[in-house]
C-alpha cells in the first residue's frame, strides 16, 4: 500500500472537525506517532493500558493521554479487536515504506481541512489568513489551534515550511502529494462582521497568530540545546501568556526564570523555574542539578520550584524531583497549557495545581477546569439563543423554563440563573428582567459582543493619574 492507494476519503459531511496534536513539538508529530505505533504492535495493549504509557512516556496530563488514544483510533491509525489495539492496514504499509504521505492521506479522508491546507499554501498565507479559508470547511473561526495542529502534522511530514514574513507555503513533496488528492470544493463563507480590529490580548495581532508563536517556540527551543537562553526567553513568555509575572534572570546562580502570581497578601505565589532544553528531545536526569535547584529555591524565597524540559521522562528524574521538591512541567504540558488558555483562560490560583506536587505535574485538574469553563460558555450561548427565539412567542422566560429547554451536560438551575444574572447586569446588558419575572433578550445577539469588547478594552487600559 502506498499513500497512491490509500482509500478515498469519506463524504465531507462525514469527515470530522476536530484534530488532535501529538505529543513532542510540531516538527516531531509523526515521530511520536511512530513510537506508539511500534509499542502497539510489539505489546498488546488496551486502550486504558496505551493511555497510561502514553502519559507516562511522554509526560502529559491523562486527559490529553486519553484524547490522544481516541484520536489515533478515531482516524484509522489504530483499530480495537476484542478490547486489544491493533494497527491497521494503512499504519503497517507506513511503517514499511516511511513514506510520510500515507498517514496526512489518512487524515485527509477523515478530518476536514488536511489535504486542502496544503492547497491553500500554493500561495504563502498566516494562520490568520488559512483560518479564514478553514471556515468554508465548517471550522470555528475562534479555534486557531485547529490550524496549529494540522500544519503539525503536515509540517512533520516535511510538507510544509515557513515562508517570509511569518507565513507558510507549500514544499515541492506536499505539491507532489496533493496532485494525488480528492479534495472538497468549498463554497466561500456566508458574510459576517469584520471583527478584525477587535480588542485581542495580542496586540496588533491575532490571538491565533500569537499562540502559534508561543508554543511553537516554546517546542522548537526546547531541543535547541546550543542556544539555552532562547528555551528560558520562550518559557518566560508562556508564563507571561497565561498571566503570570515572568522575569528572565538565568546566569550564574540565579533561577532561569522567576514567575510570580500576584493575588493580594496570603494568597500571592511565586515559583523558581529551571528550564533545560535537549538536543534529543528528551531529558535524562544527569543532566540536572538538583542541589541548584534547591539553592534557586532558597536564593529567590519561593513557594515552589519547578523543572520546564521536553520529554522529562524516567522513574530516576521522578525520584529526584520528589526528593528534592521539584515539579516536573514538560515543555509540552507548557505548550498545552498556552493552547488550552486560549480557548479557556483560567486564573493564577487555578495554575497553582501545576506546581503544588513534587514530581510530574498532573494537570488534570487544571483540564477538568477548563473543560467546565468551556462548558459554561456554551451554556451562555445556549441561553441567549433560546431568549431570542422563544420570548418572542412565550414571554419573559425564568431560569426553570429555560433549564427544559437546553437538552446538553444537564445544567442546573442555579446555573442558569447565575447566567441571566450576569447578562443582566449594566455592565452587560444583554437581558432585561427579574428572577420573578423572568427575562427577554435586550438586544440581537449579533451586538452582544459589543459591550464585552468595551469592558475587555476599558479592563486592558492604564487609568490615568487623577487631576
Amino acid at each position: 500500500m502506498t499513500a497512491d492507494d490509500i482509500p478515498r476519503p469519506l463524504p465531507f459531511e462525514r469527515r470530522v472537525k476536530s484534530i488532535e496534536p501529538m505529543p513532542g513539538g510540531q516538527t516531531a508529530y509523526l515521530e511520536s506517532l511512530r513510537q506508539v505505533c511500534n509499542r502497539v504492535d510489539k505489546q498488546s495493549m488496551s486502550r486504558a493500558k496505551l493511555s497510561d504509557w502514553l502519559s507516562e512516556r511522554f509526560g502529559i496530563g491523562v486527559s490529553y493521554a486519553r484524547n490522544v488514544e481516541s484520536f489515533l483510533r478515531r482516524t484509522g491509525f489504530l483499530d480495537e479487536r476484542l478490547g486489544v489495539l491493533r494497527l491497521s492496514e494503512a499504519t503497517r504499509a507506513w511503517l514499511a515504506s516511511g513514506d510520510d504521505r500515507i498517514p496526512v492521506s489518512v487524515l485527509h479522508g477523515r478530518i476536514r481541512f488536511v489535504g486542502d491546507m496544503l492547497a491553500e499554501l500554493r500561495q504563502p498565507k498566516s494562520t490568520r489568513q488559512l483560518l479564514q479559508a478553514a471556515l468554508r470547511h465548517g471550522l470555528s473561526h475562534k479555534d486557531g489551534n485547529a490550524i496549529s495542529y494540522r500544519r503539525g502534522w503536515l509540517q512533520s511530514a516535511g510538507l510544509v515550511k515557513r515562508a517570509a514574513g511569518g507565513r507558510w507555503e507549500i514544499t515541492a513533496a506536499g505539491a507532489t502529494l496533493l496532485e494525488r488528492l480528492d479534495l472538497y470544493e468549498a463554497e466561500s463563507p456566508a458574510p459576517r462582521d469584520d471583527r478584525s480590529n477587535r480588542h485581542s490580548p495580542a496586540g496588533d495581532s491575532s490571538l491565533p497568530d500569537r499562540i502559534d508563536q508561543i508554543a511553537g517556540e516554546l517546542e522548537r527551543a526546547a531541543t535547541d540545546s546550543a542556544n539555552p537562553t532562547r528555551f528560558e526567553k520562550a518559557v518566560a513568555e508562556a508564563f507571561r501568556f497565561l498571566g503570570f509575572i515572568a522575569e528572565h534572570l538565568g546566569g550564574s546562580g540565579n533561577t532561569d526564570v522567576l514567575v510570580t502570581a500576584p493575588l493580594g497578601k496570603g494568597r500571592s505565589y511565586r515559583v523558581a523555574v529551571d528550564a533545560k532544553s535537549a538536543s534529543s528531545g528528551s531529558l535524562v536526569e544527569g543532566n540536572v542539578s538538583w542541589p541548584t535547584l534547591k539553592e534557586h529555591r532558597t536564593k529567590h524565597d519561593v513557594d515552589y520550584s519547578t523543572l520546564v524540559a521536553p520529554h522529562p521522562g524516567g522513574k530516576r528524574i521522578q525520584d529526584r524531583a520528589a526528593e528534592y521538591r521539584v515539579a516536573v512541567l514538560s515543555s509540552e504540558q507548557l505548550a498545552h497549557l498556552c493552547r488550552q488558555h486560549a480557548r479557556a483562560p483560567l486564573g493564577l490560583i487555578d495554575y497553582q495545581d501545576a506546581f503544588r506536587r513534587p514530581g510530574r505535574a498532573d494537570l488534570s485538574v487544571i483540564e477538568g477546569k477548563a473543560r467546565h469553563l468551556a462548558r459554561l460558555r456554551k451554556l451562555v450561548a445556549a441561553v441567549s439563543g433560546f431568549l431570542e427565539d422563544q420570548a418572542p412567542r412565550v414571554g419573559p422566560m425564568k431560569a426553570n423554563q429555560l433549564l427544559v429547554l437546553v437538552p446538553d451536560d444537564e445544567p442546573s438551575e442555579d446555573e442558569i440563573q447565575g447566567i441571566l444574572d450576569m447578562l443582566a447586569h449594566p455592565l452587560i446588558g444583554a437581558v432585561q428582567g427579574s428572577r420573578d419575572d423572568g427575562y427577554v433578550l435586550a438586544t440581537t445577539r449579533e451586538a452582544l459582543h459589543r459591550p464585552l469588547e468595551l469592558l475587555g478594552d476599558e479592563l486592558t487600559t492604564t487609568p490615568s493619574e487623577p487631576d
